[in-house]
């Protein structure tokens, strides 16, 4: 009996082979086989060397690991995904050597430097082989498992599968063919074939489709190692799509009303055919962050043909935050509603996980100077704000010559429903009452509501307390938001502690008919409010009206009558109630295509006979990408923003994955 088939039936006895060897097989997330179709190929990220004892050999004295003829790298390229289940020197097929050493960083690099082991190490694992039919061949020694065959690496969570494993102990490499399956720490990557060297630190795969904190990468080809893998001509596809807005929470109703459910469900919202594209040059996605994980080199937004740099952008990857942060933007707008029109370049610098510091040299054109009250049309002065936001904290100031006026704010979110707020000549928001213009306000709100009181829609609760000062010169904005206020003969600037509590609820609709395409529906609104001041006044304000939403396809409208009562005053100007004992508002909106809606908003005391609102809006743009502008009239303000949405993969010319940190760096030829 010839030693070949001796040494075959000795094998077939044995149930697994253990071989020494380092663990070197691991994978990155990808989605589980239920949720989408297997990839054709994927990525290996391989296990850090484990070293045991080891004893200096003689002078080149190979290793002592078994069937181990050198530590020198080498990575293995696949060059067919759909390679035969058997091994042979002449199948054409077979999965063909790559370069010896790759760096994720710089590309290839042709020298013959080893692993960095020290001679004679030891390494730590076992490989254990289990198939159907087990078969060892003395004269190339190897070993060849066929039919559910079965890699376990010894002291690790790793377990590869396929229809064909062979081990070759000469050189360490292990081929794989035939619905290729990896599991690691719970984890599972599929291929078709896969070939590498258990002893290398560095590998190269070809077509590559893997799945990273939920985002699709697909590429050309991958390099890597332990640290970072290189991603070449491939597109990357987010978890979920980004909807960013800036200004937002102004414009047309129907617009508003869309932009809400827009950011609470972006994915019924992506376009089937984007507008608009966005490609990269370079990204690196550094998977040890949790926020600001994916960095943007190079990227562009392309209309057609035509396209527009946007400079570096950062945003986060498999989290919720989805914040983007640009160097440079354009910024235009009243800054911070102190009149006339402002613009210039925003200059933006990350703080921490997730804040972002602005500076905004500008130019405002108009405006109305704040200690005379006169109109400065057409005047051109300089203007500059400074900012900060948070997850918790924002604040900023502004200034602009021609309004001779210094602006700001703060915020501070203690809780979702507790926050504490301050403003400086600013418009701050009152609840019921509206937007208002102290000259000094510092205050803690609390806002908490229910949707369980039966017949009610909505319940909401606004409880305020802090130390506010007037100014009445600030309400001289234009003669018709000036005639709104009973102003005092002096400027006479009043001080005082403000306490508050606001009550507001809406029923369900009382009478509907169709639906939100095409229908109606009426119901009623109340609200009241107590206010106590440090002065020893007090001031209870209650109203109450039904309120009308009519649907008519296009055509979008909210219109309401209320009934008022007011008890008591307040020491203050910029918080009396305006709006009289009977009043009456409009809003609406018409879509005139995909491109354009125009909306308007209209205020009445009819009372006094006074317009409390006027303002006219427009959202202007593609479904995935809308300008907003809105001009009120009884203040003279003008607002700017913008929403988009972008749900498609990015394409990309280079994708670096980061393992581990290297001090902030990018990554030379990155």
């Amino acid at each position: 009996m010839n030693s070949n088939l001796v040494q075959r039936k000795l094998f077939v006895a044995l149930s697994s082979v253990v071989l020494l060897a380092q663990p070197a097989l691991a994978a990155t997330p990808v989605a589980q086989p239920a949720a989408k179709p297997l990839p054709t190929g994927t990525m290996l990220m391989p296990m850090q060397p484990k070293l045991d004892t080891y004893e200096p050999d003689a002078p080149n004295q190979a290793p002592k690991t078994s069937g181990t003829s050198s530590t020198q790298q080498q990575l293995i390229e696949s060059e067919n995904n759909n390679a035969s289940s058997t091994v042979a020197e002449s199948d054409p097929n077979e999965l063909k050597p790559a370069p010896e050493n790759v760096s994720a960083e710089s590309g290839f690099e042709d020298d013959d430097s080893d692993l960095g082991l020290p001679p004679g190490a030891k390494l730590k694992g076992t490989i254990q082989l289990i198939a159907d039919d087990t078969e060892f061949d003395q004269q190339t020694n190897t070993f060849l498992g066929t039919g559910n065959a079965i890699v376990l690496i010894g002291g690790e969570d790793s377990k590869l599968e396929a229809d064909t494993i062979l081990y070759d102990q000469n050189n360490q490499t292990i081929d794989a063919r035939g619905a290729v399956r990896i599991y690691r720490n719970g984890q599972l990557t599929t291929g078709s074939a896969f070939k590498f060297k258990v002893n290398s630190d560095e590998y190269l795969i070809t077509n590559p489709d893997t799945e990273i904190q939920g985002a699709d990468i697909i590429a050309r080809k991958s390099i890597g190692n332990s640290r970072n893998v290189a991603f070449s001509d491939g597109t990357m596809q987010m978890p979920t799509p980004f909807s960013f807005q800036r200004n937002a929470v102004f414009g047309p109703l129907g617009f508003l009303e869309e932009t809400a459910e827009k950011h609470m469900h972006p994915d019924a919202y992506v376009p089937e055919h984007p507008s608009w594209k966005f490609k990269a040059r370079r990204m690196v996605y550094e998977r040890y962050k949790d926020v600001g994980n994916l960095t943007v080199l190079g990227g562009r937004v392309c209309f057609g043909k035509f396209s527009i740099p946007v400079g570096k952008i950062m945003t986060t990857v498999g989290g919720t935050n989805q914040r983007l942060q640009m160097p440079i933007t354009p910024q235009i707008g009243n800054n911070l509603q102190m009149g006339g029109i402002s613009f210039g370049p925003s200059f933006n610098y990350g703080v921490g996980t997730n804040g972002v510091f602005r500076v905004i040299p500008m130019m405002q054109i108009g405006g109305r100077n704040s200690t005379s009250g006169s109109s400065q049309t057409g005047q051109i002065g300089a203007g500059a704000r400074i900012s900060y936001e948070g997850q918790k904290l924002s604040t900023q100031i502004a200034y602009g010559t021609v309004s001779n006026l210094v602006v700001g704010d703060l915020r501070y979110n203690f809780t979702r429903s507790t926050k504490f707020q301050m403003g400086v000549n600013r418009f701050i928001e009152d609840g019921i009452f509206g937007a208002r213009r102290p000259r000094y306000i510092a205050e803690a709100v609390n806002l908490r509501g229910t949707t369980k009181i039966p017949y009610l829609a909505s319940v909401t609760f606004r409880t305020s307390g802090g130390w506010a000062s007037d100014d009445p010169n600030l309400l001289n904005l234009t003669p018709e938001y000036k005639k709104l206020f009973n102003m005092p003969v002096t400027d006479k600037i009043t001080k005082a502690m403000r306490f508050e509590e606001q009550i507001n609820a809406s029923t369900l609709p009382l009478f509907a008919y169709g639906d939100n395409k095409l229908g109606a529906k009426l119901g009623l609104s109340a609200g009241a409010a107590l206010r106590g001041y440090s002065t020893g006044d007090a001031m209870l304000m209650a109203q109450v009206g039904p309120v009308l939403n009519l649907y008519l396809k296009r055509l979008r409208v909210n219109t309401g009558y209320f009934q008022s009562g007011v008890k008591g005053q307040s020491p203050f100007v910029f918080d009396q109630f305006i709006n009289g004992s009977q009043s009456t508002y409009v809003q609406g909106d018409l879509k005139i295509c995909k491109f354009l809606t125009v909306g308007t908003s209209i205020g009445y005391n009819l009372n006094a006979k006074l317009l409390t609102n006027r303002s006219i809006s427009a959202a202007i743009g593609p479904e995935d990408m809308k300008f907003i502008f809105l001009y009120d009239t009884i203040r003279g303000i003008n607002r700017y923003g913008f929403d988009v949405l972008f749900g498609q993969p990015i394409p990309y010319n280079k994708l670096v994955l980061k393992n581990s940190p290297d001090q902030g760096q990018l990554g030379s030829g990155i």
